[in-house]
């Protein structure tokens, strides 16, 4: 019987999932042969792109994905690596007690306590304003690792940081946008 090779007529593929699934996922793609034969034009193919979400920011889901996720694509609002971001007590506290470092949601629950608490020990003015208008207004607050401010229409101002795999570790990376478009 004859295998039927793949036809990868897209350049990238975005899955927005959680670790454990991603972790089933990959594998199947590269047993069928859909990460390796992306086409380029004749009959060149290339490594198809990965793209995930803030989820995939797991050093467990690097380890199981492998060699099959190098090169995959994804961002996050907090980089875990940066040397002030592992010195601060949320991170220690983390280390000591639960013996792993904070997930992207508990960075964020614990922004989002500091925001209410800077909010609610400022001054009157600020108070009689609201916090929604506050916020509006670009009132930058002191986050876990990085200043936190909002647009009038509520979206983040904060940079995000980028990622990508190589052989089984999370790197951060500042993309070139030819690089990710080939």
């Amino acid at each position: 019987m004859q295998k039927i090779e793949p036809v990868v007529d897209f350049d990238a593929l975005f899955i927005p999932d959680a670790p454990q699934t991603i972790s089933y996922i990959i594998p199947a793609l590269a047993t069928e042969g859909v990460l390796a034969h992306r086409k380029t034009g004749a009959q060149n193919t290339e490594p198809l792109l990965l793209l995930g979400a803030s989820s995939w920011n797991n050093a467990l889901l690097a380890s199981r994905g492998g060699r099959n996720l190098d090169n995959a694509v994804f961002v996050d609002d907090i980089d875990l690596s940066e040397p002030a971001l592992q010195a601060h007590p949320l991170v220690e506290f983390f280390k000591q007690k639960i013996d792993s470092q904070p997930s992207t949601i508990e960075v964020q629950a614990f922004n989002a306590a500091s925001i209410l608490k800077q909010f609610y020990s400022s001054s009157d003015t600020q108070l009689k304003q609201g916090l929604a208008s506050v916020l509006a207004q670009g009132t930058p607050f002191k986050g876990l690792e990085k200043t936190i401010s909002f647009n009038s229409q509520g979206d983040s101002l904060s940079a995000l940081y980028w990622f990508t795999f190589k052989e089984g570790k999370i790197e951060s990376f500042v993309p070139e946008l030819n690089s990710l478009l080939r």
